[in-house]
């Protein structure tokens, strides 16, 4: 296995959405209870394709419980694209900052995938009887009661990450609500002790009277992700088409990688974003200058 990663050449323009997809498939096709299903991405670059497209297509694979942890090699690739590809099933990101470090970090996250520390995991949620749970985010449901939901997480691994959002509403506001505390349950079968292991959480609840700033506040990470990946790639194609003297090319990544920001975001009034949006509408004014410069040089 370590040889098959030796062997791997550059060969220009990463095509990341090929490349995740036919490992994708091939743990697909291969899938079964079992086994576990987790992909590890070595990537080195920005991706010259569809950055939103391949997202969702990684989203649809993790909904098959499939997961996905990534490696950045060296110092120039796109860390909020690994970013969002890995935190979406709750798996690992990790840096080789030279190539040479590429097959320690590639044996951390093997190990860790081979060597899962519970299985069978599933989160529980109790609530009382005032409230009622609405959704919860980033989670399958596998079973719900009254005042119980349970959800499935499948294996547990060492260093996983995972963040779920819950929703829930308040049919019988009253100022007893705030002892009244929701208790989630993690339970899973413990391979080092090797019995069932129950761990409990009490939970108090915030509320507020705007429930809608609640998908606002747990999509605003994603989106922001997005357009930091989105930037990020255009300013590589950018920079390769100006150091080719394709100022149109040039100037079309940028375009078109403000349009999409725009899109993620169509007020631009947070600091973020306007951060990033200037960024791009410099490089494109300093494109702009140099093409018209080189219009005016033409006519003399």
């Amino acid at each position: 296995m370590m040889q098959a990663i030796r062997d791997i050449e550059p060969g220009g323009l990463i095509n990341i959405y090929q490349g995740l997809f036919l490992g994708y498939e091939v743990l697909n096709k291969n899938q079964s209870p079992e086994r576990t299903s987790h992909l590890i991405l070595l990537f080195d670059g920005y991706g010259s394709d569809d950055l939103k497209k391949t997202v969702e297509m990684s989203k649809q694979y993790n909904q098959k419980g499939i997961g996905i942890s990534a490696i950045g090699i060296d110092d120039h690739y796109n860390a909020a694209l690994l970013h969002l590809l890995s935190s979406e099933s709750g798996g690992l990101m990790e840096h080789a900052g030279k190539a040479d470090m590429i097959y320690g970090a590639f044996n951390d996250q093997l190990a860790n995938l081979l060597f899962p520390v519970g299985k069978d995991a599933t989160l529980s949620i109790h609530h009382n009887k005032k409230i009622e749970l609405r959704h919860v985010h980033d989670l399958a449901e596998k079973s719900a009661e009254k005042h119980k939901s349970v959800y499935e997480i499948r294996n547990l691994f060492m260093g996983q990450q995972k963040i779920a959002l819950a929703q829930f509403d308040l049919h019988q506001p009253g100022k007893e609500i705030e002892n009244l505390p929701v208790i989630i349950e993690l339970s899973y079968f413990d391979f080092e002790k090797k019995e069932q292991v129950t761990y409990a959480y009490q939970a108090v609840l915030q509320w507020s009277d705007d429930d809608s700033q609640l998908d606002l506040i747990h999509h605003r990470e994603q989106k922001m992700l997005y357009a930091i990946a989105i930037m990020n790639q255009s300013v590589k194609v950018m920079a390769d088409a100006y150091a080719a003297n394709n100022i149109p090319a040039a100037k079309h990544a940028l375009e078109d990688s403000i349009g999409q920001v725009r899109e993620l975001f169509p007020q631009a009034d947070e600091k973020e974003v306007e951060l990033l949006m200037s960024r791009l509408s410099n490089y494109l004014l300093a494109l702009n200058n140099v093409e018209r410069k080189k219009l005016l040089e033409g006519t003399h």
